[in-house]
């Protein structure tokens, strides 16, 4: 396995992330970097969870980010499932004006003033309730009940929820752009369609959606508006070739949250390990099919590591899962309470040097595995960015083999976490790591 460090792309030169009012670029050319509502919407703890999620804290939230993060490169600002109140006379969401005053367009007008881009959730089929009404497709002489699969079924992994869309039927393409035209008009960036089937913890006999994904990536592609668009969650890899060419970024693992008191666990940390590799080699900017990613990102969810005990990892896990994230180009975002950062945590989501792997859009090869895996990308210098990883509950020596590099001489050892240089070495690197424990160096 040691023999594929020479088979791996070269890593294009990168500085770290812009700024929100740095350059433009085609949406999904490099991971996003920004923040999400979810971990502090799913967590038990006082004064989070799921009556938090409102206009106030989100601008807290906002305000943070312009003076934390955003100046490395955060600048999506993602609010997850609970915006919503209802449906308009279309059927298309509407905003809960008890929680969201001003709606989403007024959520993005304060987004947008803290140079950030507003990101919002979604879900495939139609509301229940939406079919009880039966309200007109905008522009389009149909209506909501015209477009339903028969006889009624689920529409997304959640269940009956929303019910499954027929799109051979006329009006539902128009439907679904209706909906991506009021996301656009209120100032929506980006999209996470969320229960996608197959996937969700559910196979392809319960609600197959890529016909939903695939007509909201052509209403995307339509918009114009440039909207980034995430399928979640722990997308099914049976279906890689569908994911590269309808979505910039899709989930591939479940969620990382607790669901309790902490944030996140160690647990699913540890998941995406074995999980990663199976869609390694399916990542990163590829070429273009009319416009649209072959590729895309392989999104490893919320970031949560700057929130001291209330994110649920140690410090050792802490960077782990920061220099995973990093070496695998996934989307680069956190979950935290961004009124509350602490130094440590904070001083890992703003490594230019860890920003600088993950924005390169060259995702590291598993060179190898089991408790001790090995993770590397070759650099355009000779050199390489490895991520050496112990997985176990005890300290163990991870060994990075050189004896196939085919070069004489000695290597030389820079870390990215101390910004220093290590030392020389020859044949190999051994490094003892304590429990859950990585060394994220460059090899050259």
């Amino acid at each position: 396995m040691r023999g594929l460090l020479f088979g791996i792309l070269l890593l294009t030169a990168s500085v770290a992330g812009h700024a929100a009012n740095g350059p433009k670029e085609e949406v999904g050319a490099k991971p996003y970097m920004g923040w999400s509502s979810w971990s502090l919407q799913s967590t038990k703890v006082s004064p989070y969870g799921g009556k938090w999620l409102t206009q106030k804290h989100l601008t807290e939230q906002s305000n943070a980010l312009k003076k934390t993060l955003q100046p490395y490169g955060y600048k999506y600002f993602n609010i997850d499932s609970g915006w919503s109140g209802g449906f308009d006379a279309y059927g298309r969401p509407a905003p809960n004006k008890k929680t969201f005053p001003g709606g989403m367009a007024g959520m993005a007008k304060i987004v947008h003033g803290n140079g950030q881009k507003l990101g919002i959730y979604w879900i495939p089929g139609v509301g229940s309730d939406v079919y009880k009404a039966n309200p007109p497709i905008k522009g389009t002489k149909y209506h909501v009940r015209d477009i339903v699969a028969k006889p009624l079924r689920p529409g997304n992994a959640f269940g009956a929820w929303h019910l499954k869309i027929d799109y051979k039927k006329p009006g539902a393409q128009a439907f679904i752009n209706s909906i991506v035209e009021q996301f656009a008009s209120w100032g929506v960036d980006f999209l996470k369609l969320d229960g996608v089937c197959p996937g969700s913890d559910k196979d392809i006999s319960y609600c197959d959606n890529r016909a939903d994904v695939a007509a909201y990536w052509t209403a995307i592609r339509k918009s114009p508006r440039p909207i980034w668009m995430t399928v979640s969650w722990k997308i099914s890899p049976t279906q890689i070739p569908f994911w590269q060419n309808h979505s910039h970024a899709r989930r591939i693992d479940d969620d990382v949250e607790s669901y309790n008191d902490k944030l996140a666990t160690w647990s699913q940390i540890r998941a995406r390990f074995t999980d990663a590799a199976a869609w390694a080699g399916h990542t990163g900017r590829g070429g273009k099919t009319n416009g649209a990613p072959r590729a895309g990102w392989n999104d490893l969810d919320s970031l949560n590591i700057a929130n001291g005990s209330f994110d649920g990892l140690t410090n050792d896990e802490k960077q782990t899962a920061a220099a995973f994230w990093a070496l695998q180009c996934a989307p680069l975002y956190t979950g935290d309470d961004l009124t509350k950062l602490d130094p440590f945590g904070l001083s890992i989501l703003t490594n230019k040097s860890l920003i600088a792997i993950n924005q390169a859009g060259y995702a590291a090869k598993e060179i190898q595995g089991d408790d001790a895996p090995i993770w590397a990308i070759s650099n355009p210098d000779g050199s390489y960015s490895v991520g050496l990883f112990n997985l176990s509950d005890l300290n163990t020596v991870v060994t990075l083999d050189f004896s196939q590099m085919k070069k004489n001489g000695d290597y030389e050892i820079w870390d990215y976490w101390t910004q220093s240089l290590i030392g020389h070495v020859k044949d190999s690197y051994p490094v003892l790591l304590a429990p859950h424990a990585c060394s994220l160096v460059r090899v050259k």
